[in-house]
């Protein structure tokens, strides 16, 4: 079915039909998808070849390496966990943040909004930048740009036409790498800041129950409202269990790739043992800032939920156990059971 509703979540989806993959709906894999996969296959093997002699490594090497791999492992992860992306898009669509909350989120709950709008903005930009780095590179410094097997037999200096139409295939390969990465990336983001808003949404919730303190434990209306803070607190967590469980694979890599990127950053700078030319400081710029917000970005995330987690679960406490706290009614012990 998709997703009904949910802005948050409509840039990374819109990326992700473009390379054939409708994640939130149980159709089968698109050939479309599957040559894509297998395109990545090749040039990460391609450049993994030219990478095992470190006297030849270069910052179109590594990068080359680094986004290959990374958007292999993404879009098999994917690929292999579209079940559970499936049924996340059940739970955002049975979730009812807009319609109940957002009119009366505080500024900071929109402040936050706007912020995630800006990151999502600044880290395509600094993708895009990234790539078109590496695309002009031949122009701007006469130089051959992303590496392959084929450059020693195919030489700008010995055919001009075999060149070019390598460099063409590569600079498409780049954009399709691209579009795997933000889509990803900006997929997982978006999910953590919807599950984020929607744990303020019960925050809220919680703080203007509509309830008779005098009322007995069993009032309908009571339990009503208490009903429904349960289920969607219930919800949100299944939400993020279902996020932890679609991506703890991948985060594990994430982590190995972000240590490669500022390992290789420090190796190729230190390597001829003088300070680097200003061209080659300058080609190293955007895939060290791209990999930088994609370790900010993917620890904010990750902060945010924490911290808002840790409001439910520190004490051990029920969300009916934390509405008795706060001036709720009392609910007798098989109310209570019932409810959970």
């Amino acid at each position: 079915m998709g997703l009904v509703r949910s802005h948050l979540l409509d840039l990374p989806s819109l990326l992700l039909s473009k390379i054939g993959i409708k994640l939130f709906t149980l159709e089968k894999v698109s050939l479309k998808c599957i040559v894509l996969l297998l395109i990545q296959l090749i040039v990460v093997i391609m450049s993994m070849v030219i990478l095992k002699d470190f006297r030849t490594v270069n910052p179109d090497i590594w990068i080359t390496t680094v986004a290959g791999s990374q958007s292999s492992i993404k879009m098999f992860v994917i690929l292999t966990q579209k079940q559970k992306f499936f049924e996340i898009g059940e739970i955002v669509n049975n979730l009812d943040l807009r319609r109940n909350c957002e009119q009366a989120f505080t500024k900071e709950q929109k402040d936050f909004k706007r912020f995630f709008a800006n990151l999502q903005l600044i880290y395509i930009f600094i993708i895009i930048t990234g790539l078109t780095a590496l695309a002009v590179k031949p122009i701007v410094l006469k130089e051959r740009s992303l590496p392959s097997p084929w450059y020693p037999v195919c030489d700008i200096q010995t055919s001009i036409t075999c060149y070019v139409t390598c460099y063409m295939i590569l600079c498409i390969t780049g954009i399709i790498l691209v579009i795997i990465l933000l889509s990803v990336d900006l997929l997982f983001w978006s999910m953590l800041a919807y599950a984020y808003l929607e744990m303020e949404c019960i925050k809220y919730k919680l703080l203007h129950l509509r309830i008779d303190k005098n009322a007995s434990g069993d009032d309908a209306n009571s339990l009503s409202q208490i009903a429904s803070c349960v289920k969607h607190h219930n919800q949100v967590l299944t939400l993020i269990e279902k996020i932890n469980h679609s991506y703890s694979g991948m985060l594990i890599y994430q982590c190995l790739v972000t240590l490669f990127v500022v390992g290789m950053s420090q190796f190729c700078l230190t390597a001829t043992g003088s300070t680097p030319s200003l061209p080659i400081m300058l080609a190293y710029i955007p895939p060290y800032l791209a990999g930088f917000i994609q370790m900010f970005g993917y620890c904010f995330f990750g902060n945010i939920i924490i911290e808002q987690w840790s409001i439910y679960s520190s004490q051990k406490v029920s969300v009916i156990q934390l509405i008795m706290q706060i001036g709720g009614p009392k609910v007798n012990l098989s109310s209570q059971k019932l409810l959970c």
